[in-house]
């Protein structure tokens, strides 16, 4: 069979399963949480009830199914993020086939679902181009095994922005790869170098959690592209070029400072009282340098292991929450870092656990009419069979991958960069997770970490086939007697 016609069919397959399970009843999708309305108020959207008004809030909250929604005035809130072009997108499409008036959630999962595609048709392109079959076979695996990961799946359906950021992340790791399979066609090389920069500056500012990923997204174009870019441009454009990088590195944190303001001190004050405080061998201490009086400490420190949420800490949070900043985070684990490390570990177990129950935040005990959680769960299945819940096994395989990387890099294999770069993307999204939220949140947070953690896993057992292969090649009878008979002859 044609090399094409099998990616064609993998393309068909993957487009055909996303579309089972996001569109067809019962779908899957979460589409009910405080969150959402952060995004909801100013892309013109509101729930049909008011969820904060219902009695019986926790079941509301939990079992509440719900995919259609009204339009209102946009209102704005302070909260703005890249991925509310996807929802004014999904509106548009909405308004023109949409009988009912109201905003169907599902038209949303569609947009998601067509940039999803456009990443993995890059990665099913690219690997097209691949010489080594192992290879080939495996990477398709990891394009398959992404449309069954219950995280990404679940998501499409959803106002929350983690689908967006790995789309980005997608089609910009997808982007960089294909552009070193064309040689001396500077209009496709063009193209694709604004495709990844476009893509690069949304990955990295779609949420706030995911600032920190400049770093190695930066990394990827001064290191890989720019050996492309000096050929396609000159080295007098190159100037250029490299300012356009440092606008990558600067724009970031001009977004994340001024426009993603909504929830920051929330995430700081659950931080603080949930986990440093609560872990400080010196929680008095702390408190005192950040300017509180005793009978202030007081009061925090009654607070101290609920978050914003819990009725001690949202009277805390009311009166002192501006007073809970990063910086008090990051003043606090410097004096004590022994609590950062204890974070890590602890955040790691959850790290690799099942994905919950949280299709349409269906409850544990039993499924909501027109919800289902996970549609295909088997490769969820997988990972909480094999994979270790442990900040060391977690570590271990991102240095390993790293490692092998690296000395392909040093052999003249630059695609390696985007590995070199995925790994410390996902260890800086992993620290950023951590100080993001509370525990509670480590489910939406740990979204690109667990993504990108699974395709690295891919990535090193595909290298460790490929090595063991080349090995036993080597120690085959008939090599080892050739071996034998040639220095039995120079000898």
């Amino acid at each position: 069979m044609n090399k094409n016609r099998i990616f064609k069919i993998v393309f068909l397959l993957i487009f055909l399963s996303i579309i089972y399970q996001i569109i067809c009843e019962p779908f899957i999708g979460i589409a009910n949480n405080g969150d959402f309305e952060r995004m909801m108020g100013p892309s013109g959207l509101a729930y049909t009830k008011n969820a904060w008004a219902e009695e019986n809030y926790d079941d509301y909250f939990w079992g509440y199914v719900i995919n259609d929604f009204k339009t209102i005035v946009p209102q704005a809130n302070g909260w703005y993020s890249i991925y509310q072009v996807n929802i004014f997108l999904s509106r548009l499409i909405c308004g023109l086939f949409s009988k009912t008036g109201t905003y169907d959630i599902r038209y949303l999962g569609l947009v998601n679902m067509i940039f999803y595609l456009i990443g993995t048709g890059f990665i099913l392109f690219r690997i097209s181009k691949e010489k080594n079959k192992i290879v080939k076979v495996f990477l398709a695996i990891i394009v398959g095994m992404l449309t069954i990961d219950g995280y990404i799946i679940q998501y499409m359906n959803s106002f929350y922005c983690e689908i967006g950021t790995i789309n980005a992340l997608l089609i910009f790791y997808g982007s960089i790869a294909i552009l070193f399979s064309f040689k001396n066609e500077k209009r496709v090389e063009a193209g694709l170098f604004i495709i990844s920069y476009i893509t690069g500056i949304a990955a990295v500012t779609i949420k706030q959690q995911d600032i920190l990923s400049m770093f190695p997204i930066g990394a990827i174009f001064l290191l890989c592209v720019n050996k492309k870019i000096a050929g396609i441009w000159g080295k007098k454009k190159k100037i250029i070029f490299n300012l356009c990088l440092a606008v990558l590195i600067i724009l970031p944190c001009i977004a994340s400072v001024i426009l993603n303001t909504g929830a920051g001190n929330v995430g700081c004050f659950n931080v603080i009282c949930m986990d440093i405080l609560d872990r400080s061998e010196h929680p008095q201490k702390h408190l005192n340098e950040m300017g509180f009086s005793d009978e202030e400490q007081l009061e925090i420190m009654d607070a101290v292991g609920e978050n914003a949420y819990g009725d001690k800490g949202r009277a805390a949070y009311e009166r002192y929450g501006s007073r809970f900043t990063r910086m008090s985070e990051v003043q606090m684990l410097i004096s004590e870092p022994t609590i950062f490390i204890s974070m890590i570990r602890d955040r790691s177990v959850s790290l690799f656990k099942d994905t919950p129950n949280l299709g349409n935040f269906m409850k544990e005990t039993g499924a909501e009419r027109f919800s289902k959680s996970q549609a295909l769960r088997l490769w969820s299945e997988i990972k909480h069979k094999f994979y270790i819940s442990a900040a060391g096994f977690y570590f271990l395989i991102l240095f390993i991958a790293g490692i092998i990387s690296i000395f392909h890099i040093k052999k003249g294999v630059y695609m390696h960069y985007i590995i070199v770069a995925m790994c410390l993307s996902n260890i800086l999204r992993f620290a950023t997770a951590i100080l993001g939220d509370s525990p509670h949140d480590d489910i939406k947070h740990f979204f690109a970490i667990n993504v990108e953690f699974d395709v690295i896993f891919f990535y090193l057992v595909i290298q460790i086939v490929v090595i063991a292969c080349a090995f036993w090649k080597n120690i085959k009878p008939c090599n080892l007697k050739n071996r034998i008979s040639l220095t039995i002859s120079k000898r």
